[in-house]
């Protein structure tokens, strides 16, 4: 069947499918330029609500400044039978700066006269800022979205929390303000779609393959209509899919444009030809018949070439096979055919295209045309494929970085967090939260200037810049953290529109700043403790000594002793001892591998103070022994043993120091420093009496203490 086969109201309808499946702004025009007529979708994209205002008015003063100039030549340009074409700026009717490309050709009628002028206006402003939404790509991504009315959507597939922008809610027929979650917008579904939409859901959670589906909604005022939405699988860290993101767009003036299309043969031709985008029409059964200048100019290749099922010979050999089968099962449902590839121009490059086509029905719903177009993309998608990756880039690094992230609307009073915000609050991702919700979680110390900091970085003549250090006390945990927060106001028109910024966990940080506060501390208090025992072993033992060699003799001694007791404490950080260690170490030095010196007793932790001390004694008791006692002779022996006992509820430390096979001992005729620093020292630091016996069969010392006094006589003294 030709297209002149058709009858009138089937051109018609080819028309109409024809401008509704262009974005495009279509304009008619006289020969002097006075604006005719103007599509739906030309007055949606220039933002006019009322064409009657324009209606007759000069096009090309629309255009402000070189813009101006520009659209008269083309106008001239065309009149004269060219190609009136040129790229440039103007504001929507309702204020809104864009870029054009702009092609303005003559429409003749059917004797060839002139007759009017056909303006086709192509929205180019994504492509003249996409270096500053490489940039700040989520800020002029959410401008696109609105500029093109599509609404943009998050599908959280852990929690199950659907974020849905006001766009989106409006084209499923709800208002800023409403609620709108995964199961409200399951339930706007038609009935007869809704089985196909959650399996497309399934599908792309499944293979990861893009999610790309049309269906009928009913909207909360019992009006039905139909939206766009497309996706993509989010994986989270670990690989696995972690969400679904994704644009939607009301495509209900589409569909019903698509049953209300009424034009000629002649006039879908012209307008066809007079578009940039490739046109192309096919059968009810799929069969390529006719093709506007722009494939020729494109491909290189004729009609004959392409009609019929040849049309794969222009796509790239990967994108041939999904391209087919998407095509044969619109055939075969009826359903509007979608589909991206790549297309081989003339040169033999390839070049990205959105290939759209919609089926044409008669009044009983019978199909007896498909048409559609090919749109040129390949800017767009490397546009496209920057930001996402820009996006990707940043999401993981905020994540190895361990940074949260918050976004406040102060006009709407709108807070959103990322995850790791909800974690740093004790929260659960996904509760509601607000700006008074934020406040709540500050410890009451911080509360007041953290407010302080927020307000003034959202005043026009305040800092702008939020950089502040507070704690957070958890919701559902109550956990205390320490968090850094550095954030910044953006303004317009003197009013702060967005407030965000960055939070992180520096509770680690604090902990080893206090840590080294406590260490600096006990750094001081430990060498005032050192110093002072240094001090009084110094002392004492230059003035008992006889002569400064002895003097050096036992002070190095006493030293080393006290050396090997630090030793040890270093291994504990200063905390405590075991007490194997301490008297191991403590004995060490006399020990001659003879088994001489036996050592007996369960492990029980000494404090630094009494560490030093028990180190101190032994050495004086050894060295004692080694002179005068059961090491001075063959055979003598040492026995030092320890066991802790029980008592109702208390336990205690019963010490004993023992020497046999010596020579005889008597009492000394006067307490030496040895002595005193023994009784002393261990005294005060195990909170009990010491008893050093001199009886005749060796040397005994023993002293027992409470084990709770272990801890307790740590306080400086």
């Amino acid at each position: 069947m030709s297209l002149s086969s058709l009858p009138v109201s089937d051109l018609n309808s080819l028309l109409g499918s024809l401008l509704g499946s262009s974005g495009d702004c279509i304009k008619i025009l006289d020969l002097e330029g006075h604006l005719i007529f103007m599509t739906e979708v030309g007055q949606r994209v220039m933002e006019v609500s009322d064409f009657g205002a324009i209606q007759g008015c000069s096009w090309p003063d629309l255009w402000q400044d070189e813009g101006n100039f520009a659209a008269k030549a083309a106008v001239k340009q065309a009149q004269t039978g060219e190609i009136g074409h040129f790229q440039g700026f103007a504001t929507t009717m309702a204020g809104t700066p864009k870029w054009w490309d702009v092609t303005v050709t003559l429409i003749r009628d059917a004797q060839g006269r002139p007759d009017r002028l056909l303006s086709v206006s192509r929205d180019i402003t994504e492509q003249r800022l996409a270096d500053q939404a490489l940039k700040d790509s989520e800020h002029r991504l959410r401008m696109a979205l609105n500029a093109g009315r599509l609404g943009h959507w998050d599908l959280d597939l852990t929690t199950g929390v659907l974020t849905a922008s006001d766009v989106c809610k409006e084209n499923f027929g709800r208002v800023d303000a409403d609620e709108f979650t995964y199961e409200d917008l399951c339930n706007a579904v038609a009935p007869e779609d809704r089985a196909r939409m959650k399996q497309a859901v399934e599908r792309t959670i499944a293979t990861g393959v893009d999610y790309d589906i049309e269906y009928r909604i009913l909207k909360p005022n019992e009006r039905s209509g139909w939206v766009l939405i497309r996706g993509r699988l989010v994986p989270d860290l670990n690989g696995q899919p972690g969400k679904m993101s994704g644009v939607s767009l009301d495509i209900s003036d589409l569909k019903a444009a698509e049953q209300a299309l009424l034009e000629s043969e002649t006039r879908f031709k012209t307008f066809a030809q007079a578009m940039p985008n490739q046109v192309w029409s096919a059968t009810p059964d799929g069969e390529l018949d006719w093709f506007n200048d722009q494939v020729f100019t494109y491909s290189g290749l004729d009609s004959d070439d392409l009609a019929g099922n040849k049309w794969p010979q222009m796509v790239h050999a990967d994108d041939i096979g999904f391209a087919a089968s998407a095509w044969e099962k619109a055939l075969q449902n009826g359903t509007p055919y979608q589909v991206e590839f790549r297309l081989r121009r003339a040169d033999g490059s390839f070049r990205w295209h959105l290939a759209r086509a919609l089926p044409i029905r008669n009044g009983v719903d019978k199909i007896t045309r498909w048409v559609g177009t090919n749109t040129d993309i390949d800017d767009q998608k490397e546009i496209e494929e920057q930001l996402f990756e820009s996006q990707q880039r940043l999401a993981f690094a905020l994540s190895a970085a361990d940074i949260g992230t918050w976004d406040f609307d102060p006009q709407a009073n709108v807070l959103n967090w990322d995850d790791r915000c909800y974690q740093l609050f004790g929260l659960t991702p996904g509760r509601p939260i607000s700006f008074e919700i934020f406040l709540a979680g500050i410890h009451p110390q911080d509360r007041e200037a953290t407010e302080k900091a927020c307000l003034d970085a959202m005043q026009p003549d305040g800092a702008g810049e939020y950089d502040i250090e507070y704690r957070t006390i958890g919701f559902e945990d109550g956990i205390e953290r320490w968090c850094s927060a550095k954030g910044k106001g953006i303004f317009e028109n003197g009013t702060a529109t967005r407030f965000i910024g960055t939070i992180r966990d520096i509770s680690k940080l604090k902990r080893a700043e206090l840590q080294q506060q406590l260490l600096t501390r006990e750094l001081e208090h430990r060498m005032k403790n050192t110093m002072a025992m240094v001090g009084a072993i110094a002392s004492q033992t230059f003035r008992t000594a006889t002569t400064k060699e002895e003097a050096r003799t036992i002070f190095d001694a006493r030293l080393h002793a006290l050396n090997q007791a630090h030793d040890v404490l270093v291994q504990s950080s200063w905390t405590s001892a075991p007490m194997p260690i301490v008297v191991e170490g403590a004995l060490e030095p006399h020990r001659t591998g003879e088994g001489r010196i036996r050592t007996k007793g369960p492990s029980v932790d000494l404090t630094a103070r009494q560490a030093l001390s028990l180190s101190l004694a032994l050495h004086e008791l050894a060295t004692n022994a080694a002179k005068y006692g059961a090491l001075s002779v063959p055979g003598g022996t040492i026995d030092v043993t320890w066991d802790c006992t029980t008592s109702g509820s208390s336990r205690s430390l019963c010490f004993l120091w023992r020497e046999s096979g010596g020579p005889v001992v008597a009492p000394p005729s006067r307490r030496g420093f040895g002595s005193r620093l023994i009784e002393s020292t261990l005294s005060s630091d195990f909170g009990s009496s010491v008893k050093v016996e001199y009886r005749p069969e060796g040397v005994v010392c023993r002293f027992e203490t409470v084990l709770a006094e272990l801890a307790e006589s740590e306080e400086p003294k």
